[in-house]
């Protein structure tokens, strides 16, 4: 009679022990500078932004993407061309992940097929061109959906609330949907 062993490995990307409370890094704008643009969806918004601090800006297809912070690119998936409007068409989501180094990931998501210019273990610096938006996956029209999170052990997210620089402020602000920002 034999032996026999099984086991599970698997990982999860950035820092598990890092908290919301020692979180307060102050971002870019992912946009170029001096361009505007509305916050068409904002944390915890009706359309998919449940229970989550999302942002979704409102960008033309093929506008540039920039790095809000810099940090290590994890993760790049820019082969899909389909969208749609409900949330079986995520699994289409392009998207760009950078990870920090307080271990807190940035993810930007909906950019155009092929809408990359950075690849997996790229060092990246903030205003940095990564990409390109566009309207894949769950999208009802062309913008960068952008969050930061910190993965659990366990494989979930818990979202983080960012704030940033503006040219409308002096000080740095959290986003309101609706409402129209400059980057700096």
């Amino acid at each position: 009679m034999g032996t026999k062993f099984n086991y599970d490995v698997y990982f999860v990307l950035g820092d598990v022990n890092t908290t919301a409370a020692t979180h307060d890094f102050v971002y870019s704008l992912p946009l170029d500078k001096n361009k505007k643009h509305i916050i068409y969806q904002g944390y915890n918004g009706l359309f998919s932004h449940h229970k989550a601090f999302s942002l979704d800006f409102s960008l033309k297809d093929g506008e540039k993407v920039n790095a809000a912070r810099g940090g290590k690119v994890v993760s790049v998936l820019t082969a899909n061309s389909k969208n749609c409007l409900t949330k079986e068409c995520a699994k289409y989501n392009n998207r760009i992940v950078i990870l920090h180094d307080d271990g807190t990931l940035a993810e930007y998501v909906h950019l155009k097929y092929g809408g990359s210019v950075v690849k997996p273990g790229e060092d990246v610096a903030t205003g940095q061109l990564i990409g390109y938006s566009g309207n894949t996956g769950w999208s009802k029209g062309p913008h960068l959906h952008f969050s930061v999170y910190i993965n659990n052990i366990d494989g979930t997210r818990k979202y983080l609330k960012t704030k940033f620089k503006v040219a409308e402020s002096s000080t740095p602000v959290y986003l309101s949907e609706k409402h129209t920002y400059t980057n700096l």
